[in-house]
Formats: structure tokens, C-alpha cells, sequence
């Protein structure tokens, strides 16, 4: 098997596979707070398994060392931020015999911090299997303002709504489907990552080990940890240090996106998802300044 294929494989692009290499999947489009997510099941993974030594990051690698802990592969199924709407695939029987964790976050939040993302921070997290595949051009980083990007057909705001609705339709191809918000996370993480370790069938985690889980995986600490370079992958680190926009726990708030656009910017955003989201997530769009609604 050719080095691409393999990836292909364990990316679960590119073509209809049903042989992921994992149990559990958790999706998301990018800058939903998946990274977050990652290190809250991680942690209390590690700590409920005695697994110090090991990067409660890579979800993956810790299912692989015991047969009680399941294999998670976080992921974001096909690299939507880098397609336009009608080239996202609606084929999800790759996911068939699996659990999937769906994990959303309001959309005028994520197509904020995800302009940031492709700002600032492509050079750190290049996505070479997409560059391979799709050329060069796409996979640059994002050269114009946010009143620019509001037009951008790749992997802007049309891709993600499209994506939210796609995974809303096909939600029953999973043998499991978790919906888990960012909203959640941010008014009890607690309570959110016992749903997931319910879910994903890792019982009898004590109340100290998710508390502690829900502290380690706090944006202050996780801000620290990348300011410091913590870990040893490179996406967990800022493109630059003095710039707290580079940083990928950039900024870690629910509707954060008012200070970035205009009142007629989240106007046209809001028409958008009026017009196009599903309300199976229970994202309302809202006039002027006002905060997401449930």
C-alpha cells in the first residue's frame, strides 16, 4: 500500500471505506473545539488507566494499549475547510459499525475563528493529504480580510452549513451518533465529558478523575501548555508567540464573534443559517449584537 492510500485509510478520505481503524469517531468541522474535546477524554483516559506517560492527545495510541480502552480517532471527515459546498460527499457508510461523536459549535463562531486559522496558522497545521490531492492553491494561507473571506467558497461559511446538514441527514449510518456542543462544554464540561465516557462504554470514572480532567483541559492551562510547547506534536503550538490570534486555544468563548463582525455582516450570516441550517442543533440565528440562542 502506497503512503497515500495508507493515510487515506487512516484519515477515512477519499474513496468508501468501511475498515477504519478505529471504534469511535469524533467529527467536526475545524475550530469547533475539537482539540479541547480530544484533551478532556484524553486526560481522564489517562488518569482512569494509570497511563501517565502517554500524550492524552493521541486518542488513538491510548486505545491501542489496553483492550478495555476503545480506539478514538478524531477527525474531520473529508477536510470540508478546504471544498466548496458541492463537493462535500453525503456518503457516510465509511462510518457504518461505528460510533460517531458529532461535536458543533455555533456557526458564526466557528467561520470567525476558522478565518483566523487560515490567516495565521496554515503553515502550522498544513493539511498535506488534502494539498496532495487538491493542489497547492487551496491549502495557502487565507491572503485578504474577514469582509474578504466572507465571500470565499472554499471551506467558508456556505461548506460548514452544508456540512452541519449533510451529518444531520446521516446521522443513522453510525451503529452510535453523540451530538456534543461547544455551548455545552463551555457551561459544564464536566457533565458533557461523563456523556461522551458513558458513550464511548468507559465506565466507572470517579467524580475527581473527570474534575480534574475538566481543569487540566481549562483554555487557561491549555493556553499555557502551547504558549510552552508542551506537546510534542506540532499543532499544538502558536504560529507566533506574540500574537494571540496565531494560537490555537486562540480564544475559547461563546459568541465571540461580535467583536469581529459588522451588525450587516452577522446580518447576512444569520439569513444564511435562517435560510439553510437544519434546526437540529439548535443554533437560532439572532439580530445585531445578540448572543447565540439554544
Amino acid at each position: 500500500m502506497g503512503i497515500w492510500r495508507k493515510w487515506q485509510r487512516i484519515l477515512g478520505v477519499g474513496g468508501r471505506r468501511r475498515d477504519l481503524p478505529a471504534d469511535v469517531y469524533v467529527v467536526s468541522f475545524p475550530k469547533c473545539g475539537r482539540t479541547w474535546l480530544t484533551l478532556l477524554v484524553g486526560r481522564a483516559i489517562q488518569q482512569h488507566f494509570g497511563l501517565d506517560k502517554n500524550d492524552p492527545l493521541q486518542l488513538r495510541k491510548l486505545g491501542d494499549l489496553r483492550p478495555e480502552i476503545p480506539r478514538i480517532a478524531p477527525t474531520h471527515d473529508e477536510l470540508p475547510q478546504w471544498k466548496k459546498p458541492d463537493e462535500l460527499s453525503h456518503d457516510k457508510s465509511r462510518y457504518e459499525g461505528k460510533k460517531v461523536i458529532f461535536l458543533v459549535r455555533d456557526p458564526r463562531d466557528t467561520f470567525v475563528s476558522n478565518y483566523f486559522q487560515k490567516k495565521k496558522r496554515v503553515t502550522v497545521s498544513r493539511s498535506f493529504f488534502f494539498f496532495k490531492r487538491r493542489g497547492r492553491e487551496r491549502n495557502q494561507p487565507f491572503d485578504g480580510e474577514l469582509a474578504d473571506f466572507m465571500n470565499t467558497s472554499i471551506g467558508g461559511f456556505d461548506s460548514l452549513l452544508r456540512f452541519f446538514n449533510i451529518w444531520e441527514q446521516q446521522r443513522t449510518v453510525p451503529d452510535g451518533f453523540l451530538l456534543v456542543r461547544y455551548e455545552d462544554l463551555h457551561e459544564d464540561a464536566g457533565r458533557e465529558l461523563r456523556r461522551v465516557l458513558d458513550f464511548i462504554g468507559v465506565a466507572g470514572v470517579d467524580d475527581e478523575i473527570v474534575n480534574e480532567a475538566v481543569r487540566f483541559a481549562s483554555f487557561d492551562n491549555m493556553h499555557k501548555m502551547e504558549r510552552e510547547e508542551a506537546f510534542k506534536h506540532g499543532k499544538m503550538k502558536p504560529a507566533d508567540k506574540n500574537d494571540s490570534e496565531s494560537y490555537k486555544t486562540r480564544k475559547g468563548k461563546v459568541g465571540g464573534y461580535v467583536e469581529y463582525l459588522t451588525e450587516e455582516q452577522i446580518a447576512e450570516l444569520n439569513a444564511k443559517m435562517s435560510e439553510r441550517l437544519t434546526p437540529f442543533y439548535g443554533y437560532k440565528p439572532c439580530r445585531g449584537a445578540a448572543a447565540p440562542g439554544a
